[in-house]
């Protein structure tokens, strides 16, 4: 019967082998196009969208053999665990017997230790439109991924908390964007073995159902301004306070993202560098903390789908780096900020990240850590543009309005000015697949 099998999976493997060829075969025999750039209007549109097709049709087949290649070794999994099973014993077995857990296969070791690209199938579920339901269809995700769902790791074990929230936009390009920005935090969970946790703050029954299905922990109760805008402070005073690991001083990384920011397995390689080198003088007291910061990269978003790091860092090489004003990420190393001591402030509205990096730089024990050449930040542009921030109605003077309740006074622009990624005393470089961290002089 495996035999068999065998023979059938060859013969399918075979016919996408053919499609591939077929596929190849088709766009060489294509006149060879000019530049789009030297192209009418009418003809770069008609020749972006026979790209778009045939990157479609490509990435189907690869997905067929993908299927196909675990199908095979599944069934090479179940025959080598059969022929290395003991045999069955007769004696009668003990009240308090547990049954034993038989080990993980090599390619399901595998498949943990890799990053899982998100299936399309998740990413064009939804009806995209102002007026889609909010409650989705049970059938729709079917083929989400578990990543991070199974692993048994304790609180002790997580290195890096990675939180962020969504909104309800009615806009098809950026619940797009937010979908991938989740796709990208699964995969850098997964990759991580249970060093990363991710949580997403939502009250939205769809976006809960997409993020538990990419095995992130979901939030749906917190600290909201009237016009329900997530609290910032609540988001790390929650992750604190659900921490069951005692060691309360260990060093841990509680980290906040931006909803359309996407981010590859460079994070981890960053903050475990970053871990490396403060380790020693934060357990000596020698420094009281660390903050890793960086700025983004802008991309026009068209829809499209990002399945892999590989595949976001092409992306981020048509990008353009934004003003080191504006910050999407911070990672704060746990125990030397104060969350009941800022203002109240709210994600996604303009001024509180210019707050927070000038108050490390203020903090002589505190240091700055600028990651914009070694995590790849990408800002998938859609229609409210790359100061998306400066335009968000009823309480888009939330945090400009603010009051300190260090000073019980409204928040100023003396209190951020020092606030930008120019202000860190240190900066990454990327060298050989490794993270460089250098000092720098700071004014």
């Amino acid at each position: 019967r495996m035999k068999g099998l065998m023979r059938i999976f060859g013969f399918i493997l075979l016919l996408s082998l053919l499609q591939l060829l077929l596929i190849g075969r088709r766009a060489s025999s294509r006149p060879r196009p000019r530049l789009l750039g030297n192209l009418r209007p009418d003809a770069r549109a008609d020749r972006r969208s026979e790209l778009d097709s045939l990157r479609v049709e490509i990435a189907d087949a690869k997905r067929v053999l993908s299927n196909i290649q675990h199908s095979l070794l599944d069934c090479q999994d179940s025959e080598l665990l059969s022929s290395t099973s003991p045999a069955p014993s007769h004696e009668p077995s003990s009240p308090s017997a547990v049954p034993a857990i038989p080990p993980a296969s090599p390619r399901q070791s595998l498949s943990m230790a890799s990053a899982s690209p998100a299936p399309s199938s998740l990413l064009s579920a939804r009806p995209l439109s102002p007026s889609h339901p909010t409650e989705p269809a049970k059938d729709q995700f079917q083929e989400l991924p578990h990543t991070n769902s199974s692993y048994s790791n304790s609180d002790c074990d997580i290195m890096v908390n990675i939180m962020t929230t969504v909104i309800e936009a009615g806009d098809e390009l950026k619940e797009k964007a937010q979908l991938n920005a989740l796709a990208s935090l699964s995969r850098l969970q997964s990759a991580s073995l249970g060093q990363i946790r991710v949580w997403l703050f939502t009250t939205s029954l769809y976006w809960s159902e997409v993020a538990m299905g990419f095995g992130i922990r979901v939030v749906d109760k917190f600290e909201t301004n009237s016009a329900g805008t997530p609290m910032f402070s609540y988001l790390f005073q929650h992750v604190e306070n659900v921490d069951l690991c005692a060691v309360k001083s260990r060093f841990v990384f509680d980290g906040y993202v931006n909803g359309d920011i996407i981010l590859t397995s460079r994070v981890h390689l960053t903050l475990t560098e970053v871990m490396r080198r403060w380790s020693g003088p934060l357990q000596s007291g020698e420094r009281q903390g660390v903050l890793v910061i960086g700025r983004r990269h802008n991309v026009e978003y068209q829809g499209q789908l990002l399945g892999s790091d590989r595949e976001v860092e092409e992306l981020v090489g048509f990008a353009e780096m934004f003003e080191s004003y504006a910050m999407d990420y911070f990672f704060f190393s746990r125990g030397w900020m104060s969350w009941n001591d800022i203002p109240s402030f709210v994600v996604g509205r303009r001024a509180y990240d210019n707050w927070l990096v000038d108050h490390a730089f203020h903090r002589p024990a505190v240091d700055l850590i600028d990651a914009t050449a070694s995590i790849f930040a990408l800002h998938l542009t859609g229609s409210d543009g790359i100061r998306a921030g400066h335009n968000k109605g009823s309480d888009n003077d939330h945090n400009v309005l603010a009051v300190n309740p260090l000073t019980m006074s409204v928040v100023s622009e003396v209190e951020w000015d020092h606030g930008t990624t120019d202000h860190a005393g240190y900066y990454t470089q990327m060298m050989g697949g490794q993270v460089l961290i250098y000092s720098r002089p700071v004014w």
